[in-house]
């Protein structure tokens, strides 16, 4: 393993529980890649908040010992200054990512997912770096179902949107690297942390509470009618449906385990081996946000203006509730480690009510300062 790694998208979700799970693992300096104005200022507040939301205020001493701020983005060839400020054989984690799907935000996503990805490549052949770990999806899978090998999708692949599609294209850029080592890491949707439920992200299934939470706020008395009138609420979608949600930590160990071992293959799914289902998650969200429960049907016709309004709502969470798949860890599990990550109603619970309640805490905090 290199003696210096860098990582890009630290002060990001994914990317800071990594640069955590490197310090807590590994001796290794890291250096972490930051754009913009007073970088070193973001870096301390976005690591030292993580690690105290995640349990793990121990490692703040190491965290301002072992990680340096490389100032620099993805956007820019060599990702900008980076290539002068890193030692040959720097061993690369890529995780700044646009998390952004809708197609007209299509220009900016294909930018940093996949311009993005070809600048960190260009970087770790000038470095001649030991090895590229790029933090991909599980959902490179597209509209297949059924067992998703550890493998580069066919060509032929269908995304379900944007987002996948850029994810897909960066895969692809990657699987054709001779140069470096590369390593293509894909985890399935992540959330909070496992032991505290904290979250520094809110996307995922954050986004779609926050959605349902828009549209119940939007639609006010039409909400209260309908639920007068109905006992619960048509959705599309396969109530059988697995969810392959995974804690933050557990994508971070599964990542570095992989990248301090010597296997030479190079798709690694870092996903739940226990899938809770569209059903049960669902039954958690509509009851927590204060919803009419969810009935799942295949066909939207006869529905209510208050179900179109839902499903226009969820539009982007529909291939997540219609295309039943699971994930094969062959590659993942050979590496060691833990893949079962039960997630029962209660623990769904814990983390949905985690999210709500720090949100209504920060919106306080805000009307308080304004």
């Amino acid at each position: 393993m290199a003696d210096t790694h860098l990582v890009t998208g630290a002060t990001g979700f994914v990317g800071g529980a990594l640069a955590l799970e490197l310090i807590s693992r590994t001796d290794v300096v890291i250096g972490c890649l930051v754009r913009g104005e007073a970088p070193e200022a973001r870096l301390e507040r976005a690591l030292t908040g993580a690690a105290r939301a995640y349990g793990r205020a121990d490692l703040i001493p190491e965290i301002r010992r072992r990680c340096r701020v490389i100032p620099g983005d993805i956007l820019q060839p060599l990702c900008g200054e980076a290539a002068m400020r890193l030692e040959n054989g720097t061993e690369i984690w890529h995780c700044a990512a646009s998390l952004r799907f809708r197609q007209v935000q299509a220009p900016e996503i294909f930018a940093h997912n996949v311009g993005g990805t070809r600048n960190v490549v260009g970087l770790a052949r000038y470095l001649r770096s030991a090895a590229v770990n790029y933090i991909s999806t599980a959902y490179v899978a597209g509209t297949r179902t059924g067992i998703i090998r550890e493998e580069v999708p066919p060509s032929n692949v269908a995304p379900n949107n944007c987002y996948e599609r850029s994810k897909i294209e960066a895969e692809s850029v990657l699987s054709q690297v001779t140069a470096v080592h590369t390593r293509i890491l894909r985890p399935g949707i992540v959330i909070g942390h496992s032991r505290t439920h904290a979250a520094t992200n809110f996307t995922g299934l954050y986004g779609c509470i926050n959605e349902l939470q828009r549209l119940k706020r939007r639609l006010g008395k039409e909400w209260r009618r309908h639920s007068l009138c109905n006992s619960s609420i048509r959705i599309l979608g396969r109530p059988e449906t697995p969810l392959n949600l995974i804690p933050v930590d557990a994508v971070a160990a599964d990542a570095v385990r992989v990248g301090l071992s010597n296997s030479s293959v190079r798709v690694f799914h870092l996903t739940n081996s226990c899938q809770p289902e569209v059903a049960s998650v669902a039954a958690v969200l509509m009851n927590e946000v204060g919803l009419p429960s969810a009935c799942f049907v295949d066909s939207s016709r006869d529905f209510t203006a208050v179900e179109k309004a839902l499903a226009r709502a969820l539009l982007f969470y529909g291939s997540y509730l219609n295309s039943p798949k699971s994930f094969d860890r062959t590659n993942t599990d050979a590496c060691g480690g833990n893949s079962r990550w039960p997630l029962d109603t209660e623990a769904i619970r814990a983390y949905v009510r985690w999210f709500l309640e720090t949100t209504v805490s920060s919106l306080r905090m805000d009307l308080r300062a304004a």
